[in-house]
């Protein structure tokens, strides 16, 4: 993971500008995922649906849209390259039928992350207004997203956005 030290910085913008050139089309896909699209995710998964696997163009979709909001110089963790790179990409097969849960679940978990992101990009695009006291999980989560460490340890309470 790259550190990069995050100081509070005034001339930095209140809303991060990523966040806030994007927020529109964040808030589009955000609005498209909600509980139904969720519910039929889910439900597709249980009954061993294979139109599961048709909501990989939508994790695909918030994935490109985080994609757009990345700090210069930084891309994805490891960990999240590697969560989408299993739960996309994939075309149903008859014998996946028989591996169901590692198969399809990597597809839920792929559209999960992906979500959850997506969520704290539109919260935070909205809620922040200056930089926090005490910076929130789901800004840390955000950070981790992009490879970007050491801002949400002890000692750093007014840190510059990395997303401008």
């Amino acid at each position: 993971m790259k550190v990069i030290p995050m100081t509070h910085d005034q001339t930095s913008p209140a809303v991060p500008s990523r966040l806030s050139t994007q927020l529109p089309r964040l808030r589009e896909l955000l609005a498209q995922t909600e509980r139904s699209y969720l519910h039929h995710l889910m439900s597709k998964f249980y009954r061993q649906g294979c139109a599961l696997y048709e909501h990989q163009a939508m994790t695909e979709e918030m994935v490109s849209a985080l994609a757009s909001i990345a700090p210069e110089g930084h891309g994805f963790c490891i960990q999240f390259q590697e969560i989408i790179r299993l739960g996309t990409g994939r075309e149903f097969k008859l014998e996946d039928n028989n591996h169901w849960t590692e198969r399809a679940g990597a597809i839920v978990q792929a559209f999960l992350h992906a979500r959850y992101f997506l969520e704290m990009a539109v919260r935070y695009a909205t809620e922040l207004s200056d930089p926090p006291e005490r910076l929130p999980s789901g800004w840390c989560a955000m950070c981790n997203l992009f490879d970007i460490t050491d801002v949400c340890g002890p000692g750093f309470k007014h840190p510059k956005y990395p997303f401008d």
